[in-house]
């Protein structure tokens, strides 16, 4: 073969292969972002029925353990702990190999109810959060390992 073929063919090759690679990683972005969008949703459930369980489809078995402590926390005030979150915007996603970090800005609405009257017993009051979820893959699906709030 001349070699202009072989520079096209190593051209045609490489460029099908950075297609795949950038095809795989956006894949894996997206369904961590899913993941992270899941865990919200089901935080909001995780309080409401006091149930952290609930959880366990998209978080590590330590981060579903740290969430058992926080759940306690407001039962042990005979409450629930209804939430909202206003925005959920994903700002960065990094990925190595089964282990990932995304930084995420968040809005959120909380407050506590009687448990027993729902009367409301703590005031509603939006905080926002900047956080870090650090995500690993496990079994081919990405979970949330931990979270930690950037002060």
């Amino acid at each position: 073969m001349p070699r202009f073929k072989y520079q096209t063919l190593f051209l045609i090759i490489s460029f099908i292969v950075s297609l795949l690679i950038s095809c795989s990683t956006s894949a894996e972005e997206r369904d961590i972002k899913n993941t992270i969008k899941r865990y919200c949703d089901l935080l909001i459930k995780v309080y409401i029925q006091n149930e952290p369980s609930i959880i366990e489809e998209v978080a590590t078995s330590e981060q579903v353990n740290r969430i058992v402590h926080l759940v306690e926390a407001v039962m042990a005030k005979n409450a629930v702990m209804i939430n909202e979150q206003k925005r959920l915007k994903i700002k960065s996603v990094k990925i190595s190999g089964d282990m990932a970090e995304a930084e995420t800005d968040e809005l959120w609405r909380y407050w506590l109810e009687d448990r027993y009257t729902r009367n409301v017993i703590e005031s509603p009051r939006e905080i926002r959060y900047r956080m870090i979820y650090s995500l690993k893959k496990i079994e081919g699906k990405w979970k949330v390992e931990r979270t930690r709030e950037i002060k």
